[in-house]
């Protein structure tokens, strides 16, 4: 539990208008905890603080909670997470701004008040955070206490800012920037040792060689804007193939809160058979072909070309890729890309977790924003089933 000194709690009261001195402004490291590929970190909210555990999602901005009054049926839970519910009444710094509003997402919603109170992770200083109180939360199977938002502030819930907007704005963190490391894979096929880097990034320490750097673009309907990280997919290529399967004017999303890599329709089958595995989509669909983990080697790979002329390679070999647990039959894998139900592409934790990753604003200004990704590969990839 973190203890609040009373400066502290009296910064965090009037921190919306004042930032803390530059000098105080600092780079932290929060452990990932993985739960059911959900994938967290912990904070502390309120005064005296309440400790919560949250899932960050690239693929949004607003930070949410579920208010203690909310029913099962309106909250349901069925992640076998116990969840800490926010509060409000027990923390001497939270109160309700007189704002209520809903975020809808691919696969769930959040409707509620307004919160705002005092966030806290050791060794930063504290800092005021607006966050939706939920009384609505369809997202019954997550195992996390709530979810905030690492993309843009752009597309915040209405009455919120996004947390990295936050703590810019107050001066808490070094840089606009922040580099996710997923961790090992363990005995038990879960993730360990993963660090969310926030305020700076740590590829000196994860990565091998270099990092490939990928431009990320305005995507609000008049293109002014920038919503999520997402970027140009101009090609794909599988080892199998001579010719790159080309994807002109298409786009993609890097989401952390996706455990899928999805193409198109129009795209997956050709990928499938770009491998030169003899494995064929419709066929998975169908479950008459069953793909096995001994199949996920270092001989095969797939290349993935960002920007607008594909020039930002970058390529995950097939023992990266593996994800054992598929209930087909023993020693099966999860098929490692799969159709998105339109012509949309996400990629999500199956490669994030292959690599390490920053995200980067480019400044704490919305006006001066120019973010890029970056990734690398890691020192010491260790594929999924080693010991």
């Amino acid at each position: 539990m973190i203890q609040l000194k009373p400066l502290a709690v009296a910064f965090c009261l009037s921190s919306i208008v004042a930032a803390v001195p530059a000098n105080n402004a600092k780079v932290v490291d929060l452990p990932i905890w993985s739960e059911d590929d959900y994938y967290s970190v912990s904070f502390a909210v309120g005064t005296p603080p309440q400790n919560y555990r949250l899932q960050f999602d690239t693929g949004s901005s607003t930070t949410f909670l579920d208010n203690a009054a909310c029913t099962p049926k309106d909250c349901p839970n069925v992640s076998g997470f116990p969840r800490n519910m926010y509060n409000i009444p027990q923390s001497s710094t939270g109160k309700f701004t007189g704002v209520n509003t809903t975020n809808t997402y691919d696969g769930g919603a959040i409707a509620g008040p307004v919160a705002q109170d005092c966030f806290h992770i050791e060794g930063l200083a504290p800092w005021s955070q607006t966050f939706v109180d939920s009384t609505l939360n369809l997202f019954g199977a997550t195992a996390a206490d709530g979810l905030f938002g690492l993309a843009f502030p752009y597309i915040a819930a209405n009455g919120t800012q996004s947390m990295l907007q936050a703590m810019g704005k107050q001066g808490v963190l070094a840089e606009p920037k922040f580099g996710i490391y997923y961790g090992d894979v363990n005995s038990n096929q879960t993730m360990q040792g993963g660090i969310l880097t926030m305020g700076g990034t740590r590829e000196n320490d994860f990565v091998k060689e270099g990092l490939v750097e990928v431009p990320i673009v305005k995507t609000n309907y008049d293109g002014v804007e920038y919503e999520v990280w997402k970027t140009d997919l101009a090609s794909i290529k599988g080892s199998g193939s001579k010719e790159a399967i080309k994807t002109p004017n298409k786009l993609v999303t890097f989401d952390t809160g996706s455990g899928y890599i999805q193409v198109s329709n129009k795209t997956v089958h050709a990928l499938y058979e770009s491998l030169g595995l003899g494995w064929n989509y419709t066929l998975i669909l169908e479950d008459k072909q069953i793909l096995y983990c001994d199949e996920f080697n270092s001989s095969w790979s797939v290349t993935f070309g960002f920007g607008k002329e594909g020039d930002r390679k970058v390529t995950l070999y097939g023992d990266e890729l593996a994800m054992p647990g598929f209930p087909a039959a023993p020693g099966a894998c999860w098929p490692p890309f799969s159709g998105a139900g339109g012509d949309y592409n996400i990629f999500g934790t199956p490669m994030l977790k292959a690599l390490y990753s920053t995200w980067d604003w480019g400044s704490f200004n919305p006006a001066e924003f120019k973010p890029s990704v970056r990734f690398g590969k890691l020192k010491k990839h260790k594929p999924v089933g080693s010991q």
